[in-house]
């Protein structure tokens, strides 16, 4: 078995949870900072998680060597969603893009990317990362690719589970 092979059901199951994750939450408090006892709990909300993992597409087709429709950032989503950006609560729904755009854009280019990932050549995942603290962390493309599939996402994803219970949310 490739090891792609391997990679798909978590990279499905991920995606699964994403959606039940995000799918009942009002558009409304999609961008907002949970309160709770008058006190603003720090917590990545939906709107910043969805965003920040739309970067990703991009650049995992990029060090795969794989062209990928779809997985397209606009510019501005680089300065909102950066790897250390600050997430803040939006309550006009002025800063961060719509519920919608963000849904669209995070599952768009989720699902271009795994619909690419048997076209991978087994290769590629043996290369050494070119960024040396990446190299020092994961070592290789491969390494880095299965982080940036499963263990990311579903850190992110946790923050939003954690969001939906300070917000009253049921579980996923």
């Amino acid at each position: 078995m490739k090891f792609v092979e391997y990679l798909k059901p978590g990279t499905l199951a991920v995606r699964g949870y994403a959606e039940r994750l995000v799918g009942q939450v009002p558009a409304e408090s999609f961008a907002r900072v949970p309160v709770v006892g008058g006190v603003p709990i720090i917590i990545n909300h939906p709107a910043f998680v969805l965003g920040h993992l739309s970067l990703y597409p991009v650049q995992l087709a990029e060090m795969a060597g794989i062209q990928v429709q779809g997985t397209e950032v606009p510019e501005h989503y680089q300065t909102l969603f950066k790897m250390g950006a600050q997430c803040v609560d939006d309550p006009q729904g002025i800063l961060y893009p719509s519920k919608d755009e963000l849904v669209e854009r995070y599952f768009t280019s989720t699902d271009a990317l795994i619909a690419r990932l048997a076209d991978l050549d087994a290769k590629v995942f043996d290369v050494p990362l070119e960024n040396p603290a990446r190299r020092e962390k994961f070592g290789t493309v491969g390494a880095f690719l299965a982080y940036l599939l499963l263990a990311h996402p579903q850190t992110h994803l946790g923050q939003v589970s954690g969001w939906r219970r300070c917000m009253g949310m049921d579980p996923a």
